[in-house]
This record gives structure tokens, C-alpha cells and sequence, in this order.
């Protein structure tokens, strides 16, 4: 009897693995697409207003205005700083998030591979 209910217990157990892992896996791949259109975001706002300043200093080179010609030759260049930033920035963060889903889904996995580790400590170490 105890044989038996143990077998349950495994098996309850794998089927639990087995689903954290599709979750798991469905997450990280909601959170690719998260990152890839916040990154197609960020890239259009780029694009814009670096259209939109480029715009600017042609129209005031054209009215002679060179006072903001170089306001918006300013804005242009605080724009590239901000994306270059914003870019790199977001590279890092989704590379942690990664390692950080790693490490769990290997706990999980090791901690379902054994019938009898019935409670385990969360976050794993």
C-alpha cells in the first residue's frame, strides 16, 4: 500500500514537473516577444525623433535660425545617447532573466527526479 501510494506520489510529482516546465517554457517565450516589441518600441521612437530633429535643422538652416539648428542637433544627439542606453541596458536585463529561469527550471527538474524530496526550499540556492 505504501508502495503504491508513493508510485502516485512520483508520478503526481513528474506530471508537476512536466507542467512547470510548458509554463516555463511558454513564459520565456512571452517574455522574448515582450522584449523584441519593447525593442521595435524603443527603435521606432528613435527613428522619430531622429526624423523629426533632422527636419528641425534643415528647416532652420534654411530660415538662417542657427540658434535651433543647434537645439535640435542637441536633441539628436541626446536621442542617440538615450537609445544606445536604453539598448544596452535591456541586452543585460534579459540576459539575467535567463540565467535566473535556468537556475529554477534546474531546481525543479532535480527536485522532481527524486520521489522521496517531498519539500524543498524556495528559491533554490
Amino acid at each position: 500500500m505504501v508502495k503504491a501510494e508513493a508510485e502516485s506520489l512520483a508520478n503526481s510529482v513528474k506530471r508537476t514537473s512536466n507542467l512547470s516546465e510548458r509554463v516555463s517554457r511558454k513564459v520565456r517565450e512571452l517574455d522574448t516577444a515582450q522584449s523584441r516589441i519593447n525593442g521595435t518600441l524603443e527603435s521606432i521612437d528613435y527613428i522619430v525623433n531622429r526624423t523629426n530633429a533632422v527636419d528641425g535643422v534643415q528647416q532652420a538652416l534654411q530660415t538662417e535660425d542657427y540658434e535651433a539648428a543647434a537645439q535640435y542637433v542637441n536633441t539628436l544627439l541626446q536621442s542617440e545617447d538615450k537609445y544606445g542606453k536604453v539598448h544596452q541596458d535591456s541586452s543585460i536585463k534579459q540576459s539575467e532573466q535567463q540565467s535566473r529561469v535556468s537556475k529554477r527550471t534546474s531546481c525543479l527538474t532535480d527536485h522532481a527526479s527524486c520521489c522521496c524530496h517531498i519539500s524543498f526550499a524556495w528559491p533554490c540556492p
